[in-house]
């Protein structure tokens, strides 16, 4: 058995929630699963309500409204849907918008730096 096999037999959610550039996922280990939006065409194209509206099961998340269904393994292993195509984001100087997504992982359990979470080696403009 795999490491990778291990950590997908261990890893059930216990909540989701989608942002407009993220999707992310809280484990019921406490680990934070993060993917881009984007590599889910349909959940980025539907809208925010729809994208509320999630189903959890032991290996992952279905939208009902939306027909999506991902699963914890394909996040892991980083497996985009059919047809996914890097989009535009927004540019980080959006300072706002990335305090809110901060504030997400917050509140799904995550504890760190935001500055440390971008990966940038300064933090003096929290």
């Amino acid at each position: 058995m795999t490491t990778l096999q291990i950590e997908v037999e261990d890893a059930t959610p216990v909540g989701a929630a989608c942002d407009n550039d993220n999707l992310r996922v809280r484990l019921s280990d406490g680990r934070v699963l993060q993917a881009p939006l984007w590599w889910f065409p349909r959940l980025a194209s539907a809208m925010p309500e729809a994208r509320a509206r999630v189903e959890l099961s032991p290996m992952g998340m279905h939208w009902p409204e939306i027909g999506e269904d991902i699963s914890i393994a394909s996040i892991l292993r980083g497996r985009k849907a059919p047809g996914a195509v890097e989009a535009d984001f927004h540019a980080p100087a959006d300072r706002q918008g990335q305090k809110e997504a901060f504030a997400a992982l917050k509140g799904m359990g995550w504890e760190g730096d935001l500055d440390a979470m971008r990966g940038n080696a300064h933090s003096g403009d929290k």
